[in-house]
């Protein structure tokens, strides 16, 4: 076999930039570029070089398809030559603290040579030097002064502007800091070389698609939560937004972007199971009061320096929320179905396709059309959709909304900015929420409402012979004033009495006459839950869902544990916490009063602490 000759290779030269971009999957913390490139090659061997790749590409990504009568060969990924006429930042910042240096010294010299002649011109006195040469001495002093005056100022100006070249480029040895290049060390952008030999059956026109992953570019999910009171369907609106920025380098103009849930991990590896071993407890021979030695294996029971081991002997590791599938995480199964389009409005923003990979365990937003962001221009917003969603408004103390997220599409962590009524009320964070999952925030402080608590009034008795008991009764009075021109159709008010930690400390809740839960709150739970109330679901609903007693003081308001309407409620704890919540409906422009009472029992010579 003998080589073929390189006259016979014909060589392609290409740039990064003349390959179109046609799709970008950008993940939270890298994005994969798809770059078309369109060229002519011979019959034979073709050495195509495609100069100006990003020093933020990751080199192990690299990937070349082809399309047309030809192979592809190999794939080489190489560094380019720097020309050594053009001095990189670092010579650079050499040669200019060189010069810097220089101009200080010369300067001090300026300096040094000033003060000698101030020294000489002290020393010439009239009294000790004739007329002649006195005027001589001082039109040399006028001269020589004005000499070294000029020259120092000249050094002054040439250090300004020599500190200011170093500052600049300090600053951009500052920004090319975090940077990496293709092989390791920082250098400057697009300096990577990727060469690919193609073997053509005949000359002919072919497609080169280069697929390579690069850092510096991410994503993140931002919220618009939109609120109308008086809207009585889907008071909610919320708009999900992507955030998008990146500083590869690289200008993606016109191309296809897709968003993707999905981390990428490096160097994954699953994990395995240790071997689980048994073996009698050896006796303790650390004397009468020793600790008994640690046993050398896990027991079944007893504690091992290793993790306890699971059922059936699996070891238990934490559960770690980077390789965690959003679905499986949320027992949200996705689909590839198209959320269905709504009639056109005017100044709608375009809402993305949701769509899943695999076996559907990440989702990915496809943003509509075509899109262009540019490199280190800031941040972007695309809307990836808007949802109109049922909540249960609720004024609880300040404004909350409580809905379920009853779309396909799931929410990442991420600010919200909220508005009600369309006027901006605060900044919120959504969590991660998967589809069919509850979420409440807070709307912000709503003036048009005023709580006020009265000053408790409170009386002390004394009762019993032998064993006398102090009694402490209290009264806390409260006025809810709704200034609105429409009625509050759920107000919920948070109120408490104390929980005595003593056995011999009674309290007991007068009014409301709220009764203790009893036992069948902890194995029976009804089947409506309060989570999947809407805007048009009624106080009587609410309560009717509710767990535990419920006490009617007056129409409008019913008083129940706190809880009772939390689907989520902790029914181990639930009623023992002393915490009462008024549910409420009240009028437009009304008020409404409530009376909290309750007594505290104590043996009369102890002293409390709390009351």
């Amino acid at each position: 076999m003998t080589a073929q000759d390189p006259q016979d290779i014909h060589s392609v030269k290409l740039s990064c930039s003349d390959g179109d971009v046609q799709a970008v999957n950008l993940y939270q913390n890298r994005a994969e570029i798809t770059r078309l490139f369109k060229l002519s090659v011979k019959k034979g061997q073709n050495d195509v070089e495609i100069d100006g790749l990003s020093s933020c590409m990751d080199k192990d990504s690299l990937r070349v398809e082809g399309h047309g009568p030809a192979t592809i060969h190999d794939v080489n990924l190489k560094e380019k030559k720097s020309d050594s006429s053009e001095p990189d930042d670092n010579t650079i910042l050499e040669q200019l603290q060189r010069k810097r240096a220089r101009i200080q010294k010369a300067g001090t010299r300026c300096n040094k040579s000033l003060l000698s002649l101030e020294n000489f011109i002290g020393a010439a006195t009239p009294e000790h030097t004739k007329c002649e040469e006195y005027a001589s001495v001082m039109e040399y002093y006028e001269t020589t002064g004005a000499r070294l005056d000029e020259k120092l100022l000249d050094l002054e100006q040439q250090l300004k502007k020599i500190d200011q070249e170093i500052k600049k480029h300090t600053n951009r040895e500052e920004q090319l800091s975090g940077q990496s290049s293709l092989f390791g060390r920082r250098t400057t952008q697009r300096e990577g070389i990727a060469s690919i030999g193609v073997v053509a059956e005949s000359d002919s026109d072919v497609e080169l698609t280069l697929r390579y992953a690069v850092r510096n570019a991410t994503w993140k999910a931002a919220y618009d939560l939109r609120a109308d009171t008086s809207k009585p369907d889907k008071p909610i609106t919320l708009v999900y937004k992507a955030i998008v920025s990146q500083s590869t380098g690289e200008s993606w103009n016109n191309v296809s972007l897709t968003l993707e849930t999905r981390r990428p991990e490096f160097g994954f590896q699953l994990p395995s199971l240790r071997q689980w071993t048994i073996k009698p407890r050896v006796a303790s021979t650390g004397g009468l009061f020793g600790t008994p030695n640690p046993s050398g294996g896990g027991t079944l029971f007893g504690s091992s320096s290793r993790a306890t081991p699971a059922l059936f002997g699996a070891q238990q590791t934490p559960a770690n929320p980077s390789v965690t599938a959003f679905a499986s995480a949320f027992g949200v199964a996705s689909t590839t179905s198209q959320p269905s389009e709504e009639p056109q409005r005017p100044m709608e923003h375009s809402s993305s396709s949701v769509g899943s990979q695999g076996s559907g365990v990440a989702a990915t937003f496809r943003v509509p059309g075509r899109v262009t962001v540019p490199s280190n221009e800031g941040e972007r917003s695309f809307t990836i959709t808007t949802l109109e969603l049922d909540a249960l408004l609720t004024w609880f103390s300040i404004p909350k909304a409580s809905f379920r997220n009853d779309s396909e599409y799931t929410f990442l962590p991420g600010k919200a900015s909220v508005y009600v009524d369309g006027s901006f009320a605060m900044k919120i964070d959504i969590p991660q929420l998967g589809s069919n999952e509850r979420l409440e925030c807070s709307l912000g402080s709503d003036p048009s409402i005023r709580i006020t608590y009265h000053p408790v009034s409170k009386k002390v008795t004394t009762s019993g012979f032998y064993q006398k008991s102090t009694t402490h009764a209290y009264e806390q009075r409260l006025t809810i004033n709704n200034m609105k021109s429409s009625p509050l159709p759920f107000l919920k008010i948070v109120d408490q009495i104390p929980v005595p930690e003593h056995p011999e400390i009674m309290v007991k809740l007068i009014n409301p006459a709220l009764k203790e839960p009893g036992q069948e709150v902890s194995v029976e739970i009804p089947k409506t839950k309060a989570g999947a109330v809407t805007q048009n679901t009624s106080l009587a609903e609410v309560v009717a869902a509710s767990i535990g007693p419920n006490h009617k003081v007056k129409e409008g308001v019913v008083a129940v544990w706190d809880g009772a309407d939390d689907p989520d409620v902790d029914l181990g704890s639930f009623g023992k916490s002393g915490k009462i919540n008024w549910l409420c409906e009240v009028p437009a422009k009304e008020k409404l009063n409530l009376t909290l009472q309750w007594e505290v029992g104590v043996p009369q010579n102890m002293n409390v602490a709390g009351l």
